[in-house]
């Protein structure tokens, strides 16, 4: 019952959890991209496409979007004469939430609304420069076009800005991520009624992502965040910076790799599907309390997949571009390579 899904997540949450310490998270930006955030003035955000058809999904990639401004201007120029000329300062950076090969994540508080926001830092580069104008335009068209009310599980983009040349994107503030739920409870798995209603608000993110015709790519438990640290068991779904639309999916190497799908990994044409392999991995990991694929190399990955699911498809295997890596023909089927083999034997990375 209902009554019991809270009893159990108030054993989960009735603890000091450390929101900072989450796998998969490479080294972020410097210290002046977080300060970044502190003296930002903001920029109006692109309005929305008019339409929810596939055309128009393709071209809010599109949406126009501030260059970083030059050195010269004034939020960039160092402040000089009258105080009561400069830029006022917006958001003010009180807490370090996290780092990624992206950048930073901060916490800050918006004096203009007097709330605590969550501040995503860019690094000054070109390849995340852009792939952050790609996440805006596809968090800002799935919160406006697809979910005006705010009602589905899936984060809230705020406002973004540019300061001294890093993109900023500041969204709605939430709790832990789930497989910090997962770490405190011992990595011991959930309950499946906890499990439930994970999965059910999950199911929801990724059919508005399926209506907007929007892969995630990137679908594993430090992406599933509880709205608050209580026992209402909410959840939404964050960073859309490796997502794309399914008739421009431009990268090939996506998905973190316990969660990464055989087309993914043989290089095949992907859309939506792949979101929802991830999805499978992710159930069987609240429930169990560890990775179902804990591959030490994609070797050893997609030797693991095939013990307990069987081969790929013949059609899978024939498109993929790297298939060779993995699969050689004999007698016109398909099998594992000694050297994969020999991966799959190797014992796996400890969880982190």
């Amino acid at each position: 019952g209902y009554d019991n899904e809270h009893n159990d997540l108030i054993l989960y949450v009735n603890m000091a959890l450390d929101p900072t310490n989450a796998r998969g998270t490479g080294g972020g930006g410097g210290a002046a991209a977080a300060a970044a955030a502190a003296a930002a003035t903001t920029a109006p955000l692109p309005p929305p496409a008019s339409s929810g058809t596939a055309a128009a999904a393709a071209a809010a990639t599109a949406a126009p979007l501030p260059p970083p401004p030059p050195a010269s201007e004034a939020n960039n120029a160092p402040p000089s004469g009258d105080p009561s000329s400069r830029p006022p300062r917006r958001y003010t950076v009180t807490d370090m939430l996290g780092s990624g090969t992206f950048g930073q994540v901060v916490r800050c508080t918006d004096s203009e609304t007097g709330k605590t926001v969550a501040v995503k830092v860019i690094k000054n580069q070109p390849a995340y420069y852009h792939q952050a104008r790609v996440e805006i335009s596809i968090v800002q068209m799935l919160n406006s076009r697809y979910d005006p009310n705010g009602e589905r599980p899936i984060v809230r983009m705020m406002d973004y800005f540019v300061f001294q040349k890093h993109l900023c994107l500041v969204f709605e503030e939430l709790s832990v991520n789930l497989y910090e739920l997962i770490r405190h409870n011992g990595f011991k798995g959930l309950s499946l009624n906890l499990v439930r209603v994970f999965l059910n608000q999950i199911l929801q993110a990724l059919q508005t992502l399926r209506q907007a015709r929007v892969v995630h790519c990137d679908l594993k438990p430090e992406n599933i965040l509880l709205r608050r640290l209580d026992t209402s068991g909410d959840v939404k779904l964050i960073d859309f910076g490796s997502a794309c639309f399914t008739n421009k999916t431009v990268y090939s190497y996506v998905q973190s790799r316990f969660y990464r799908s055989p087309e993914v990994i043989t290089c095949s044409s992907y859309d939506c599907a792949i979101d929802m392999w991830s999805l499978g991995c992710v159930a069987a990991e609240l429930f169990l309390g560890l990775p179902l694929f804990p591959g030490a190399s994609e070797y050893n990955l997609l030797c693991r997949i095939v013990e307990t699911l069987g081969m790929p498809s013949n059609t899978l295997l024939a498109q993929g571009k790297e298939t060779w890596k993995f699969f050689y023909h004999k007698n016109a089927a398909a099998n594992v390579t000694a050297s994969a083999a020999a991966a799959a034997a190797a014992p796996a990375a400890p969880p982190p």
